[in-house]
Formats: structure tokens, C-alpha cells, sequence
């Protein structure tokens, strides 16, 4: 999921920065720098403002992108890692118990389908997003 995700965030985000206009925003407004009555002053405020704003904004959004890059690291090395315990152990059984070749075929097709799932899942949210955005 985490490598759904990933490609989501790298996708998407252009897609959103692209649609996203700062005066719109809610955070656009600012009644302090309304209430200026200088405005030159005004102007010189709400330019700094909106800058240090639209970095924060970028700051944020980078942040979660590495966040989801460094958890979809974590989750693979952890699950590679269980995997492995799984099938050393399953090496030390007695053959009465290890799992039969229908069995390893059962979890093979389980995991294709839960994979195929989640793309279907990713590929719904994405054109859901794609939406919002066309409709905004």
C-alpha cells in the first residue's frame, strides 16, 4: 500500500499545486494585513506572508512524501524479512508438516489478489482525486 501511496504523492502533487491558487485559500486571508492602512505596507505584509506560507506549504507536502518513501522502505524491509522467517522455518519442519505445494499455491494467489485489490483501490482514489481537482 505504502508503494501505492508513494506513487500517489509523486503523481498527484503537481496536479494539486498546479490547482491550488493562494488567494482562494482560506489561509489567503489574513484580517491583520487587511486592516493595514498603509498600502504599500499591506502589500509588502501580504507578499512575505504568502511566501513564507506557500514554503511552509511545500516544507509540509515534502515532508509526507518522505515519510511515505521511508515507510514504504521500512514496510518492505519488514516484510522481506518475516517472509524469510517464514520460509526458514518452514525448511526445518518435518515434511508431515511443512505445507504442501497446493497450499504454497493458495497463498501465491491470495497475494495476487490482495495486490490486485489495492491497485484497483489506488486507481478508484486517484480518479477520485482527478475529479475533485477538475471540479474545482
Amino acid at each position: 500500500m505504502t508503494t501505492h501511496e508513494a506513487k500517489f504523492l509523486k503523481h498527484n502533487i503537481p496536479v494539486y499545486l498546479a490547482s491550488y491558487t493562494f488567494e482562494k485559500a482560506p489561509i489567503g486571508k489574513f484580517p491583520l494585513i487587511d486592516d493595514m492602512q498603509d498600502p504599500i505596507q499591506r502589500q509588502q505584509f501580504y507578499k512575505r506572508y504568502k511566501e513564507v506560507t506557500e514554503q511552509a506549504r511545500m516544507d509540509m507536502i515534502n515532508v509526507s512524501f518522505e515519510h511515505t518513501k521511508d515507510q514504504k522502505k521500512q514496510y518492505e524491509q519488514q516484510y522481506n524479512v518475516e517472509l524469510q522467517q517464514v520460509w526458514n522455518k518452514e525448511k526445518t519442519l518435518p515434511s508431515d508438516q511443512k505445507l504442501t505445494p497446493t497450499m504454497h499455491s493458495l497463498i501465491r494467489q491470495c497475494s495476487i489478489n490482495i495486490r490486485a485489490h489495492i491497485e484497483c483501490l489506488y486507481k478508484y482514489k486517484t480518479q477520485l482525486f482527478q475529479m475533485k481537482t477538475n471540479a474545482k
